[in-house]
């Protein structure tokens, strides 16, 4: 005859066992890519491109459009009879899916102006903010920050890897008044 403190942790043991079963049953799966070929060129294209442009913010609209173009470019090369589905490569599940898997995300930019590309801002500032404010007279203009160039033309976070202090942190410094 079993004692009572038997019988109580046989039914606890079983409580367990039918609660890890419930609870893994339940976990969110880690998926995988439909093809690898697609993962693999969109690393590569993100390793390339911190490489040859240093200091550029990614930003998840630029990365969506180069998932778009290897999309394009993977289905072109399998028109040879095979029928691959890379799905939906420019999507913004797809993306931030893509992210977990290959171990990136969105960090937010610090550092001086100093840093920055200040020929690409010249550039711009040259060609593309002459275009804009060539579209609206200034009859129409009431304030300058409704052109919304203040709040859209700054990047505020970049795709690195996880781990990887790309950009470098400000240390605020705790001043005493007594010294």
């Amino acid at each position: 005859m079993d004692s009572t403190f038997s019988v109580y942790i046989k039914k606890k043991q079983n409580h367990k066992r039918i609660w890890k079963r419930r609870v893994c049953s339940q976990k969110i799966r880690k998926r995988s890519a439909l093809d690898p070929n697609l993962e693999i060129a969109l690393l590569l294209w993100l390793r390339e491109f911190r490489q040859t442009k240093l200091g550029v913010a990614i930003t998840d609209p630029i990365l969506k459009q180069a998932g778009g173009r290897l999309f394009a470019l993977l289905n072109e090369e399998d028109n040879h009879g095979s029928m691959h589905d890379y799905g939906n490569a420019d999507s913004e599940s797809y993306m931030q899916r893509w992210k977990m898997r290959c171990n990136q995300k969105q960090e937010k930019l610090f550092g001086d102006s100093v840093s920055e590309d200040m020929d690409s801002v010249n550039c711009w500032i040259d060609n593309q903010l002459s275009q804009i404010i060539k579209k609206f007279g200034i009859e129409i203009v009431y304030r300058s920050d409704e052109f919304g160039l203040y709040y859209e033309q700054g990047v505020e976070t970049t795709i690195t890897d996880r781990g990887q202090q790309e950009h470098e942190k400000k240390i605020k410094v705790k001043n005493d008044s007594f010294s």
